[in-house]
């Protein structure tokens, strides 16, 4: 439905988005394709953060800036499968926590980051929002 390249428009050997939102509504076509995605006739409205060279990925300052074209498109349901290492609660989970209770038929669905699963503390930003749904679901290539 919708293709925003918030950082650029490129999708390197690394296209983590593009292998979720695949698992998520990918179609096969005949009998190339192994399984559908889970939901495989859903839409999807792609925001693409994107590596930003050595620096890594490019999230956008403002938080509402990654809800708005998905909400342009009606999007329910947001996947953000990154996340940091920084174990804390601040401004961006606030604002992913005061969304979610404004529009209570959103929901986020985040990546606990590559070291939510080493203990106590381990869980990134932006996981650590109250509202959303995090687990360990993301891979490495």
């Amino acid at each position: 439905m919708q293709y925003v390249p918030f950082a650029n428009s490129l999708d390197t050997t690394r296209g983590h988005g593009t292998h979720v939102a695949g698992s998520v509504a990918g179609k096969r076509e005949g009998a190339d394709g192994i399984v559908d995605g889970m939901a495989p006739n859903a839409k999807i409205a792609f925001f693409d953060i994107g590596f930003a060279g050595s620096s890594g990925l490019r999230v956008p300052n403002n938080p509402s800036t990654l809800f708005e074209p998905g909400q342009d498109a009606t999007a329910k349901i947001h996947s953000a499968s990154w996340g940091t290492s920084s174990n804390a609660y601040g401004f961006g989970e606030r604002f992913y926590d005061s969304f979610m209770a404004s529009n209570d038929d959103f929901l986020f669905i985040v990546a606990a980051g590559n070291h939510g699963e080493n203990g106590e503390g381990s869980v990134g930003s932006p996981a650590t929002c109250k509202n959303g749904i995090s687990g360990k679901f993301s891979f490495r290539l």
